[in-house]
């Protein structure tokens, strides 16, 4: 029997297996959470730290080259487990680093991602406590952690539910706000004007 046939439908997304072609997912479905993943409000105080430290065209060619540094490797990973149907953690052990190298790549992503998810529901709770008020940020923030948690926790497709419900909201708030901006504000003056910690 192999580690596919072991696994009971509905409680595991292949995470330590190779996945079987029919459980493979629509190019549609990954592509919409990929959206959520980078449509998020880190994403704006990321631009919003270069846009106070650098020009206009000099955080343009910082953001694209860092872009394309990153998806270089993303896409390599990405298309290697999409041929294998392996986790990164999988791959990482068959391609190379084995059990105890894998390990320490997994360490690394749990330490840098904890990080991560902490500045997550830190921005998350600042933002919902200026606006609604309430309990304290650090209520909003266990609050929405622990809802990001449920979320994950229900795998792939409670994920993907979520992404296509909120990558279009997004979409459109953060459209409504780049119009809006630009509507008080001159184009020129914005690519061409220093940056605002300079002033």
């Amino acid at each position: 029997m192999s580690n596919d046939d072991r696994i009971i439908p509905g409680t595991d997304d292949y995470s330590i297996s190779r996945m079987p072609a029919h459980a493979r997912r629509s190019w549609f479905g990954v592509a919409v959470q990929r959206l959520g993943q980078i449509s998020s409000f880190s994403q704006f105080l990321i631009g919003s730290a270069l846009g106070f430290g650098m020009t206009f065209w000099d955080a343009v060619i910082a953001m694209v080259l860092g872009v394309a540094m990153l998806e270089v490797v993303t896409v390599l990973l990405g298309a290697a487990g999409a041929r294998e149907g392996l986790s990164m953690s999988m791959l990482s052990r068959w391609g190379g680093f084995g059990r105890k190298g894998s390990a320490l790549v997994g360490l690394l992503l749990t330490v840098s991602l904890t990080g991560w998810f902490g500045v997550q529901s830190g921005a998350f709770a600042e933002g919902l406590h200026t606006i609604a008020g309430g309990p304290p940020t650090w209520v909003w923030a266990l609050a929405g952690g622990v809802v990001v948690a449920l979320i994950a926790t229900g795998g792939f497709v409670s994920m993907a539910w979520t992404a296509y419900i909120t990558v279009p909201a997004f979409v459109l708030l953060a459209g409504y706000c780049v119009v809006r901006y630009l509507g008080e504000h001159s184009l020129a003056e914005l690519t061409s004007g220093p940056p605002r910690a300079r002033r």
